[in-house]
């Protein structure tokens, strides 16, 4: 037997017999430094010993970041590389060597820290013991003793622990093996992605694995603990680790409101690397039990997802307002019309041709019955609260100068006093572009076919053109864009619904000029413009009456020919348009001059916009005599209302905008749209919006409106904040939607609780105003992250109505 020789620099050899053989001739007094507490031993690193650059890393929740020491090194194959060894003490015998003190080995990446080592030449397999650490880039794995096979990479610890640093997260076990592809298995395990020292969430199981390449792990015999407290036991179960799709189970959705519990169980299929799914089983008290789905698929020129939903056998419902309005004598029928219905929502969004001069798109959604939102409350806020379903499909070419295009077109209306819209089917469209210098020329063409679900509307064939030849120049002082056109709509209406006096095929075309003009003023090194703007519109009155009051009827119930037109509504921005109606069944006449005025101040470096303010005003020269309806009047008035657009950045923090309209002949305030935002580095945001509409607005026929809007998100602390909303009319003296929660966010979970309120529309409008109707509930969402997350209802709720939520949190 050798004895120990001393030694004080490390040797490098190709394999580890020679490298140990040379070892004994040198013997090191370095070592590696000693750990000290539990977050050293995981490479975490407080947040104040970070550095700029790491602190940029860091989640705002997470008091620390989980450090590789190897994340800047060159990754090398470590069975191709050389080993080097440093050890206090050796001893060779003709198979075993045995290594003794601060024994430290160095194979490519791969690093292995041990106080002692036996190794066998024959077998290329070590048992190594007092404290050992096998660490490689991305990840650390430590146990009191364990053998270790260099020739293939693979090793077991006793008592070990683990730690993969990119996906934040550790875990310990009984025993821990560490196979070659770089797979941890766990016997009798636990993982968390919390920070050293917490564990408000564990998996504990029997058997545990986790790939940090394919990064995807799996159970046997699993418990899911929260906060101490076993809530799952499943025999088995796959989870995600980092950020690849992996399928499984993920946390249940718990509200609770007067209509009873509602809870959800969403599973993940992870199908194909462009093909998932998730199946959630729902049950909604007072409803029944109901399955919930989203399919998605992704291919090369395609993306597509479907929703679908039903509840088999509706039990009508728990709101114990609608039981004490039955208890009264209200009719049940009409107010759980649904009971003992089947109820289904069916969606489908595609959009293909990316990348391609074909292009196709579907916004197909469909539900059972008008109440199935507000009856069974969707995840997102705006979907709940939506008046209409598309139902839409279309299929087009680009060629260089032309677009070709045919949609099917029809919606499903969710409001009972609003009558269903005109199907279009289909909608065909050849628009073409033409440039020669400043020199355009728009040929836009359409033929479409009306029909309605009412077989006493109006309906046909319309074909229309709209031809535009216009002169853009612009120089550094302004601009001038003179513009010449015709317009035309030829319709064949379909003759078993009009009066015999009625023209089965009317027509009516105009021409049209325009001149849109304006000038830059500038002052202060360019930092503030002056810019006047003058839009001259003349359009010929085309002869409307053959589309009036065209079927059997008085003077309210006989209807008009319009498919598709409204009056646009009147704001600044509309001051500059060339026509008065949106849709395609009126031709607005017109003889008028707009007059704006704009001035704006930019930042001292001209790139950014700070404020700008604009006012502006139509001037009548003529009557307008083309109407939407036959009952409305012409319109006589010499002047529009003024109407002033503002927006502001008061402060990096502040932004405002607003739209007013104001009478100067009554010297009223006809419109007003007006917000503010405030947003901070603090992770602070408020919204607050005010809508106010004058009902004796003429030209609209507009109902009042008098509304204010305002949300918020106020942090205090590093993880706290309080989140809230209030939606109110002041018209009606009541709140149409409010809600107060909050949010925790740990390094390791995020914990959202709201309690709302929200106005029910239908009860509202079956009971007198002195009784107001409302819908209450609590809902909670939990987010295990690097595990899963109970849904994301409460996220899109904040998200859409408190701007820049998402991202503040991100």
């Amino acid at each position: 037997m050798l004895s120990p020789l001393l030694r004080n620099k490390f040797f490098r050899a190709k394999s580890l017999a020679a490298a140990i053989g040379a070892l004994s001739l040198f013997v090191s007094h370095s070592g590696w430094a000693e750990a000290t507490e539990e977050q050293r031993r995981y490479d975490w690193v407080p947040v104040e010993d970070l550095t700029d650059e790491q602190q940029a890393r860091r989640s705002y929740a997470c008091r620390g970041v989980y450090l590789d020491p190897l994340s800047a090194s060159e990754v090398v194959d470590p069975l191709n590389a050389d080993i080097d060894i440093e050890a206090d003490r050796t001893e060779m015998g003709a198979n075993l060597i045995s290594l003794d003190g601060n024994v430290a080995i160095s194979q490519g990446s791969r690093q292995i820290q041990a106080g002692s080592m036996v190794y066998d030449k024959i077998t290329e397999r070590a048992a190594l013991d007092g404290g050992v650490e096998i660490r490689q880039p991305g990840m650390l794995v430590r146990g009191q003793k364990a053998e270790v096979n260099f020739g293939g990479r693979d090793a077991s610890f006793v008592g070990g622990e683990f730690v993969m640093h990119e996906q934040h997260m550790r875990g310990s076990a009984g025993s821990i093996e560490h196979l070659s592809d770089g797979v941890v298995v766990l016997n009798d395990g636990r993982i968390t992605s919390c920070e050293p020292g917490r564990e408000s969430w564990l998996i504990k199981g029997r058997r545990l694995s986790v790939d940090p390449v394919k990064q995807q792990g799996s159970g046997h015999g699993v418990t899911v603990e929260l906060a101490g407290f076993p809530v799952l036991y499943t025999p088995y179960i796959t989870f995600p680790v980092g950020d690849q799709r992996q399928s499984g189970l993920l946390v249940p959705s718990i509200s609770t409101s007067e209509g009873g519990i509602d809870i959800t169980v969403p599973w993940y299929w992870n199908i194909a690397p462009n093909y998932d799914a998730t199946i959630a089983p729902r049950f909604a008290e007072g409803h029944g039990a109901m399955l919930e789905t989203e399919w998605r698929y992704l291919s090369r020129h395609t993306m597509n997802t479907l929703n679908l939903a039903g509840l088999y056998n509706d039990k009508g419902g728990g709101d114990p307002d609608v039981d004490r309005l039955i208890a009264e004598g209200a009719d049940e029928r009409t107010l759980r019309p649904y009971k003992g219905e089947n109820r289904w929502l069916a969606s489908l969004f595609h959009q293909g041709g990316r990348n391609t001069r074909w292009y196709t798109e579907i916004d197909y959604a469909k539900v059972s019955d008008v109440d199935y939102f507000r009856d069974l409350q969707p995840e997102s806020f705006t979907t709940a609260n939506s008046t209409f379903l598309n139902q839409g499909a279309i299929i087009g070419y680009h060629l260089d100068n032309w677009n070709v295009s045919a949609r099917l077109q029809s919606f499903q209306n969710l409001l009972v006093d609003v009558p269903p819209s005109y199907r279009q089917l289909p909608r065909i469209q050849a628009n073409g572009r033409y440039h020669w210098g400043p020199v355009g020329l728009s040929l836009r063409n359409e033929w479409v076919k009306f029909t309605h679900e009412d077989s006493s509307y109006v309906t046909g064939q319309r074909a229309s053109m709209d031809y535009d030849l216009e002169w853009n120049q612009q120089w550094q002082w302004g601009f001038a864009r003179p513009s010449v056109g015709v317009q035309a709509i030829y319709y064949q209406l379909d003759e078993d619904k009009l009066l015999p006096s009625a023209n089965a095929n009317p027509s009516l075309s105009a021409p049209y000029f325009s001149l849109d003009t304006g000038l830059f003023f500038e002052r202060d090194g360019g930092r503030q413009t002056l810019e006047p703007r003058l839009f001259y519109l003349y359009r010929d009155q085309a002869d409307h009456s053959d589309l009036y009051s065209v079927t059997p009827g008085d003077a309210l119930t006989s209807q008009d020919v319009n498919f598709d037109t409204t009056l646009l509504t009147f704001s600044y921005d509309q001051l500059f348009r060339d026509r008065r109606f949106a849709g395609g069944d009126r031709i607005g006449d017109a003889d008028h001059l707009a007059i704006g005025i704009t001035s704006r101040w930019l930042s001292s470096d001209l790139t950014t916009t700070l404020a700008s303010i604009s006012l502006g005003q139509v001037i009548y020269f003529r009557d307008r005599e083309v109407s939407l309806t036959h009952n409305d009047r012409a319109q006589t008035i010499e002047e529009s209302d003024l109407a002033t657009k503002i927006s502001a950045r008061v402060s990096d923090r502040i932004r405002l905008r607003s739209d007013f309209l104001y009478n100067p002949e009554s010297n009223r305030l006809m419109r007003a749209t007006t917000g503010l935002e405030y947003s901070d580095d603090a992770r602070r945001r408020l919204r607050i919006d005010y809508r106010y509409v004058r009902e004796d607005r003429v030209e609209l026929a507009t109902l009042p409106v008098d509304q204010i809007d305002t949300a918020f998100a106020l942090p205090f602390g590093e993880q706290w904040q309080i989140v809230g909303r209030l939606f109110y009319d002041l018209d009606e003296s009541r709140e149409l939607d409010a809600f107060i929660g909050f949010e925790y966010d740990d390094c390791c979970y995020r914990l959202r609780v709201l309690a709302r309120r929200w106005l029910d529309s239908k009860l509202a409008s079956l009971v007198n105003d002195e009784k107001r109707y409302y819908d209450d509930g609590i809902f909670l969402e939990i987010d295990l992250k690097g595990l899963a997350s109970s849904g994301n209802r409460v996220q899109k709720l904040l998200a859409e109505t408190i701007p820049g939520f998402r991202q503040s949190r991100d």
